[in-house]
């Protein structure tokens, strides 16, 4: 597969992506949005609601609840030994992921002008006031590790990390009433 275009040469943050979402909006004359996120698609849309809350109708993810920017604190609540756990700390699994993102985006799915930067995630942003002020619905399965952070009740029981797919119906209805109780 040939790109057309080449990674830029400064370091992609999420920051970029909310710039790139911010230009898609403007482009498509939509002044406000839902937005929906899933694992890496999570931490640019609560940026994009913190930054810019009069362009955000609500916030829905998957898997991925709000944290704020700065020291990581997720790693209190995380299994030992999680592979998240060892992104900012090991350059080895970072060539390693490096490599698997790079061979998942290059074949199963489009060609994308920037990486995904899993490596920005704990990324201070300094942000005056980080917290998600629009509404935010989170489905997580209780299977899922990411569960195990306080204040997560409501929850599709036997349910993973990718409860999209294990039960569509039942995702569906809890977006579909989400937008509807949000519009």
């Amino acid at each position: 597969m040939a790109f057309l275009t080449r990674y830029p040469p400064e370091k992609t943050t999420f920051s970029h992506l909310v710039n790139d979402l911010l230009a898609i909006l403007d482009a498509l004359s939509l002044s406000k949005v839902f937005l929906i996120g899933k694992f890496f698609g999570g931490p640019p849309a609560y940026l994009f609601s913190i930054l810019l809350p009069e362009r955000v109708l609500g916030v829905i993810t998957l898997g991925v609840p709000y944290v704020p920017p700065g020291p990581p604190m997720l790693h209190k609540y995380l299994p030992e030994g999680l592979y998240i756990l060892r992104w900012k700390n090991q350059e080895e699994h970072r060539l390693i992921l490096d490599g698997l993102m790079k061979k998942l985006l290059c074949e199963k799915f489009t060609s994308f002008s920037r990486e995904v930067p899993y490596k920005t995630v704990g990324d201070d942003l300094s942000l005056p006031d980080p917290v998600v002020k629009v509404p935010t619905l989170v489905i997580i399965g209780g299977k899922d590790n990411v569960f195990k952070f306080p204040g997560m009740e409501d929850l599709i029981k036997k349910g993973t990390h990718f409860v999209q797919e294990q039960f569509p119906p039942q995702v569906n209805q809890l977006i579909l009433a989400f937008l509807a109780k949000h519009i």
